[in-house]
């Protein structure tokens, strides 16, 4: 059990302070994704690259939705149709159909092509994975982030959408350290939004959904470090800020000090 006194080891200006308002939408890359009748782009890419793409729902025209709805597979169709809310299946065409868009142009397959397997946390994975590609997939509001790694180190992604009325006393008593809940007390949502998307992309990295060893694992940096220490390993963690609305988390295994980052966008 963690004692409240020892909050003062860990580096709260990092880790509360930053990350700086909007300070993400400032370092979006240009790129667009261009679809032509009798050409496909490619993305090009090197060994150890680390490229987060953010997706903006309500970018996105009906027309378009519907030329993503046809990448999907017979079964991700009816998962779509599924789904009781416009808001979800939509968010579900899109999540899914970018992402296996944007394999395809990575790994230079045709897009229908692109098949999953799930691990026992029902983390996809890519079948079969000649590139050594890791992804990671993350979405709440209108927002959808995408992280891709190009090697076998690990990653993952989490955005959250910032609600000030949100009640998380339940999630503090079953998720979070006592030093993470002492630090929440102190200064309120916007510090349950920036812890919760780094213990969500923390997991997601290490392959595993939400479990009670959260309770256990802190995602504070301990003072004057740059990475912190979960499931006797290294990792290192980023949080952002994006549009005023959310907080985005990217945590691997190696040094996250050159990410790319691009917003999704399409021309026809």
């Amino acid at each position: 059990m963690e004692s409240k006194n020892n909050s003062l080891n860990y580096d709260v200006v990092s880790d509360l302070f930053f990350p700086k308002e909007g300070e993400l939408d400032q370092l979006f890359q240009s790129v667009v994704i261009k679809e032509e009748a009798n050409r496909t782009t490619f993305l090009p890419y090197k060994k150890n690259d680390l490229v987060v793409w953010v997706l903006e729902l309500n970018s996105f025209s009906k027309n378009e939705q519907q030329r993503l709805f046809n990448f999907l597979s017979r079964e991700e169709k009816n998962k779509s149709n599924n789904y009781h809310f416009e808001i979800d299946r939509k968010r579900y065409i899109i999540g899914r159909a970018v992402l296996k868009q944007l394999i395809a142009k990575y790994t230079k397959r045709d897009v229908h092509s692109i098949n999953f397997g799930y691990n026992s946390s029902k983390k996809p994975f890519l079948v079969p994975n000649n590139h050594n590609l890791q992804f990671n997939l993350s979405h709440s509001g209108e927002l959808i982030a995408i992280a891709f790694r190009f090697d076998d180190m690990k990653i993952g992604v989490d955005v959250e959408m910032i609600d000030p009325s949100y009640d998380y006393d339940l999630i503090l008593r079953d998720y979070f350290t006592e030093n993470e809940k002492e630090l929440i007390s102190q200064f309120g949502y916007p510090a349950f939004f920036k812890i919760w998307t780094r213990k969500e992309a923390l997991f997601k990295a290490q392959g595993i959904g939400l479990t009670d060893e959260m309770r256990w694992t802190t995602v504070l940096r301990k003072k004057g470090m740059n990475s912190l220490k979960a499931f006797n390993q290294t990792f290192y963690c980023k949080t952002m800020h994006f549009n005023l609305k959310y907080y985005l988390s990217i945590v691997s295994t190696t040094s996250l000090k050159s990410v790319s980052y691009h917003r999704y966008a399409v021309m026809t």
